[in-house]
């Protein structure tokens, strides 16, 4: 018998099972499919069905064993890829909000932040494979679908927030957050949260208290100042009322920043913090914070790479929980299901004063030459 896995189940050698199924005079649970830790045994007394029908696609080469990949991985790939349990599991498939391990067993996936409409979504699959089968390339020339993305994400923001800049990744989202804010303002000191985590860039590791506070860490560096998680639950404050005392602590790091001559170039703050376990913060704290570092000429950032997209059910976005509009936002690969897709959306201001002392991409606005097909002008051309 052959069938989708509606019919057959999840295992792959369905013909021969079934035939094998009814060879061994089975009756009661016939058509049937194996217990995962029956596979080995049912191979080795069912025949390759592939011999009688030599479809070429249904060759399969042996599968690495996990002890096999283990090894392999701990010789040649980087230490700080860590596997998870104690006995690793090998998936080999996703569906949904399941993944598949190599014996079909199906997982409930509570982990994974970035397949934010669910493992190999059909419509995620096929407008992608639409697209690589018609162009792949940057940003430089024009196309009509990097402005519908755009108009798509800024109709679920508030009007400030205006200018949408696409990069890869959550880190890469918010490395670029940090450098347009410190761009911005002319200063280098930040003010992030205990606990938080930011990205695995230079720059985001600087801001990462989860990175430089944990394991192996060295602190928090010179340009970076953290204040207490805000956690009502178990934190420092505890109980109703505490959003005024962990905005107070904001304070205290603009204050020292002050101290020591310097000024305060930017508030990066997760709407729920992630790798701190899920703390909601306080009420109120967030605007009291975001107005304390904008009276000190900073700019407010909420990184929305692990909320946003409305994952927190009553709001599309982390910072409207809490009647505030930050200057820029974060975005994250779940933009674009797990595949390399992420954006930072700011205000007009931030936007203009970043390309103004930036200087960037002015060279894009030259024509190419005729001469070299280079973007320098005629009079200059080297050819």
């Amino acid at each position: 018998m052959l069938g989708d896995q509606t019919v057959n189940g999840n295992w792959a050698p369905h013909l021969h099972f079934q035939i094998m199924l009814s060879l061994l005079d089975y009756t009661t649970d016939f058509p049937g499919v194996a217990y995962a830790n029956q596979i080995d045994v049912w191979k080795s007394i069912c025949v390759d069905p592939n011999a009688l029908f030599c479809i070429k696609n249904l060759h399969t080469k042996k599968s690495a064993s996990n002890e096999e990949l283990i090894g392999y991985r701990k010789q040649h790939l980087g230490k700080g890829l860590s596997l998870q349990y104690k006995e690793p599991i090998k998936m080999v498939r996703g569906e949904g909000a399941y993944l598949l391990d190599q014996f079909g067993r199906k997982y409930l996936d509570t982990v994974n932040n970035v397949a934010h409409v669910g493992h190999e979504h059909p419509n995620v699959i096929k407008a992608a494979q639409q697209q690589v089968a018609i162009l792949n390339t940057n940003s430089r020339y024009l196309h009509e679908n990097i402005n519908l993305l755009a108009q798509e994400i800024l109709a679920t923001l508030p009007q400030e927030l205006s200018v949408v800049h696409f990069v890869n990744s959550g880190s890469e989202a918010n490395e670029l957050a940090i450098r347009m804010a410190k761009t911005v303002t002319g200063k280098e000191d930040v003010i992030a949260s205990e606990v938080g985590y930011h990205g695995n860039t230079n720059t985001c590791v600087a801001i990462s208290s989860y990175k430089f506070d944990g394991k192996g860490g060295k602190g928090a560096p010179e340009h970076t100042h953290i204040f207490p998680l805000p956690d009502a639950f178990r934190g420092k404050y505890r109980g109703k009322n505490t959003g005024e005392k962990y905005a107070e602590e904001v304070q205290q790091c603009i204050d020292t920043i002050h101290k020591k001559g310097d000024g305060v170039s930017a508030l990066i703050v997760e709407p729920i913090i992630s790798c701190g376990g899920q703390i909601e913060l306080p009420d109120g704290f967030l605007s009291k914070a975001y107005t304390a570092v904008r009276k000190v000429g900073g700019v407010c950032i909420s990184d929305e790479v692990q909320v946003g997209c409305g994952r927190l059910g009553t709001s599309f976005w982390g910072f409207q929980l809490h009647n505030v509009i930050p200057d820029i936002i974060t975005i994250g690969k779940p933009i674009g299901n797990g595949h390399p897709l992420a954006a930072v959306v700011c205000t007009e201001a931030v936007a203009n004063q970043f390309c103004k002392r930036h200087g960037v991409f002015q060279h894009l606005w030259r024509k190419p030459c005729f001469l070299c097909y280079r973007n320098c002008c005629i009079a200059n051309c080297k050819k």
